[in-house]
C-alpha cells in the first residue's frame, strides 16, 4: 500500500512521510523494522523526485529479493 500524498508533502510536512513510513513498518516483523522504515522513507523520497510509482516498486522488489537471498 503506497500512499503518495504524504510523499508529495515532504518539504512542508516531513512528519507525514515519517508517519507513512512508520505505518508501513509496523506490518513487518520486528527485526525488519529499521530497514523497512528506511525503505519507506526512501520510497517517499524517490516518488517525490520522479513522480512515478515504477521506481518505488522496483526499489521494493530489490529489497525483497535481497532479503530472500540471505
Amino acid at each position: 500500500m503506497f500512499r503518495p500524498l504524504p510523499c508529495t508533502r515532504w518539504t512542508t510536512l516531513p512528519w507525514l512521510v515519517l508517519g507513512a513510513a512508520a505505518f508501513f513498518t509496523v506490518y513487518h516483523p520486528l527485526l525488519a523494522w529499521l530497514p523497512v522504515f528506511c525503505l519507506g522513507v526512501a520510497n517517499c523520497l524517490l516518488f517525490k523526485r520522479t513522480r512515478r510509482l515504477l521506481p518505488c516498486i522496483l526499489l521494493h522488489m530489490t529489497y525483497n529479493a535481497t532479503v530472500l537471498m540471505r
